[in-house]
């Protein structure tokens, strides 16, 4: 069967300022691995080096005894806007109030947190050892048959009704009490981000962008570039 796509004209844009900006400190700070916001504005940067906050154009290094460990592979934020970083090594929590809270300290075993997603009571983690797992008392729960074995998982999102495994094998839909794949989609490419523009849903891929409507397969959009990453909205689109 022919697959169908939309197409994005390869139409300029409006020259814009930019600035470049150097973290300080660390062996290698600049390699920045997430980034995420929380409601007061503040900007929280991952690295390879630390975890740094951006305000009023200054960078600041959060202690690596906040979050346990100076590697940092992802942050997210949560409806409640609790701020979840997690690293080489540990599971750390923001609350608003700015008190950070270490909840997993040790995960040498099942490898780094890769990827972390809230919704109700339900703290859902992936690591680079031992996949999916929720977080419960401290402790990690394996949540098996999730996602292909042996397959990353880059990340984690949800919607009100699903959640969504991002990784090498595709984007897995499953319910949100965890115990059935609703569908398996985009299995050729890696999956590296997720953007959802109201009922729409954008997939970032090793082989391009693609855009899913409700109750539709997700369609292959052709953009100038394919090795995509990263998606977003501004003012100008997509």
């Amino acid at each position: 069967m022919k697959s169908s796509s939309y197409t994005i004209p390869d139409t300029p844009f409006l020259q814009k300022a930019a600035s470049h900006a150097t973290l300080p400190g660390g062996r290698h700070p600049n390699d920045i691995r997430t980034l995420a916001r929380t409601a007061d504005g503040t900007v929280w940067l991952g690295t390879a080096d630390g975890l740094f906050t951006l305000r009023n154009h200054e960078f600041i290094r959060v202690d690596d005894a906040a979050t346990g460990c100076s590697d940092i592979k992802c942050l997210s934020v949560d409806a409640d806007d609790n701020l979840w970083a997690g690293t080489g090594l540990t599971l750390a929590r923001r609350s608003p109030d700015d008190v950070w809270t270490l909840l997993l300290a040790d995960t040498w075993g099942d490898g780094a947190v890769t990827a972390i997603t809230r919704f109700s009571d339900t703290l859902l983690v992936a690591t680079s050892g031992s996949g999916l797992h929720t977080v419960e008392d401290g402790k990690l729960s394996p949540v098996p048959d999730l996602y292909p074995a042996g397959k990353r998982v880059f990340g984690l999102a949800h919607t009100a009704d699903h959640v969504l495994i991002l990784g090498e094998s595709g984007v897995m839909t499953v319910s949100k009490n965890l115990d059935s794949v609703v569908s398996h989609h985009i299995e050729p490419h890696q999956i590296r981000d997720v953007y959802f523009d109201g009922p729409l849903t954008y997939y970032a891929t090793s082989g391009g962008l693609y855009k899913q409507e409700p109750g539709s397969t997700p369609r292959f959009v052709n953009t100038p570039i394919l090795d995509t990453h990263a998606v977003t909205r501004t003012h100008l689109g997509i």
